[in-house]
């Protein structure tokens, strides 16, 4: 199975999540903010089975909603579950990442790993996102290379 990218600026909440996810027999690799999970889900080219990202990261040129909407642009199937203390973030992120599952901070722990369970094992189609990031961006450009470009001027 393909790992959770868990994505946060908070190392406790990180291994909080990283917990909970082995708990349920789920693999994780972690990112402490946009640009390194940006870096990472391209390192992988995609082959994630979700984007569990907060929305506020502090100091990150890339924050959760435009990590997820350039990661659902280059790789629509990975489903996206948002974590925010913020519960107004919640109100346009359907419209970034069709589809997607917030949960307010701090969750219910129990309630959390059975909806990131949930939504890995509904997420069962194979990514193709590298040959269409690769034609995407050749032919009409993405948000995909607006964000690394802001992350590289870090």
């Amino acid at each position: 199975m393909k790992p959770v990218l868990v994505v946060d600026d908070e190392q406790q909440i990180r291994l909080l999540v990283k917990t909970l996810l082995s708990n349920e027999g789920l693999e994780s690799i972690e990112a402490s903010n946009g640009c390194s999970a940006l870096a990472t889900a391209e390192k992988i080219d995609g082959e994630i089975s979700l984007l569990l990202t907060d929305i506020n990261m502090p100091g990150s040129p890339v924050n959760g909603v435009e990590l997820a909407g350039a990661v659902k642009s280059e790789f629509p199937e990975i489903p996206v579950l948002f974590v925010s203390s913020e519960p107004s973030f919640a109100a346009d992120l359907d419209s970034v990442a069709p589809g997607n599952v917030f949960v307010k901070k701090p969750f219910d722990l129990r309630v959390f790993a059975e909806t990131a369970r949930k939504l890995v094992t509904q997420a069962s189609r194979p990514n193709r996102g590298l040959v269409r990031r690769r034609l995407g961006n050749a032919l009409r450009g993405t948000g995909w290379f607006q964000l690394t470009s802001r992350c590289s001027g870090q």
